[in-house]
């Protein structure tokens, strides 16, 4: 879990000593593990149609 000032202060010791990859670094298998996570979350909350594009290109940011 990251801070607020680790995310939004550019001027912070923590936003500026943690490294962000994009897209995250992820294995196969993570990745197999990520999407359906993502697609029960989806059915879960009741989504469809442009939701569901907003929902996965936010994917990259879910890694912390």
């Amino acid at each position: 879990m990251l801070t607020y000032e680790s995310k939004w202060k550019p001027d912070s010791f923590y936003y500026q000593n943690i490294p962000t990859r994009i897209p995250a670094q992820l294995t196969r298998e993570e990745l197999q593990v990520v999407r359906k996570a993502a697609k029960v979350s989806f059915r879960a909350m009741g989504l469809r149609d442009l939701a569901g594009w907003m929902f996965a290109s936010r994917m990259a940011f879910l890694r912390d």
